[in-house]
């Protein structure tokens, strides 16, 4: 939409305007692929909108990575007991507030609270919460790409893995910790 008050007169007949494409858009829905690292890391996707300058997005991620622990002492039958820690789920949501820059470029700091369990066991689980910002920048009509450095702490860890946090810092860094998702995303 452009509008502007122009005066013409007879010496001065023509008038030029220089149009720029807005690509951002205040009204946009998006589905993003995501490849996160950090203090841990994972693959996922996120879906997400904006409403005006509202943003809300919901997102889910697998951690890469296995984590055994050895505990100091031995099962019933005279072995050492251990536990496998792998492939934690998570499953989270965002809110924030977009400031668009320019004709590509939005800014958006934004609220995070994720729910994570470890390998399906609702003993290992546990809430965190962080503050980010997303920039995503448009590289062709409905498409882009975006990062999202984020800084998350934990909110409530089950006793297991608040445990096993202390003697492990892979397990420690999937609820705490710097983390940064990069991903292309497509949008309407």
């Amino acid at each position: 939409t452009f509008s502007r008050r122009v005066s013409l007169d007879s010496s001065n007949p023509e008038q030029t305007f220089k149009l720029k494409r807005q690509y951002q858009r205040k009204y946009q829905v998006y589905l993003q692929p995501t490849f996160q690292f950090g203090s841990y890391m994972g693959v996922g996707a996120s879906l997400g909108c904006y409403l005006a300058n509202f943003n809300i997005e919901a997102n889910f991620m697998l951690g890469f990575g296995n984590e055994t622990i050895w505990w100091n002492y031995e099962d019933l039958a005279g072995i050492p007991w251990s536990e496998d820690y792998g492939l934690p789920r998570f499953f989270g949501g965002k809110v924030g507030w977009g400031f668009i820059c320019g004709t590509r470029l939005r800014v958006t700091p934004q609220l995070s609270v994720t729910y994570f369990n470890v390998y399906g066991d609702w003993d290992r689980d546990a809430v965190k919460g962080g503050l980010g910002v997303r920039a995503d920048f448009v590289l062709a009509k409905h498409f882009g790409v975006a990062i999202t450095p984020e800084y998350c702490v934990p909110l409530n860890k089950s006793y297991k893995l608040e445990k096993s946090s202390t003697v492990s810092s892979i397990v420690n860094g999937w609820s705490s910790g710097f983390n940064c998702s990069l991903g292309f995303y497509i949008f309407i």
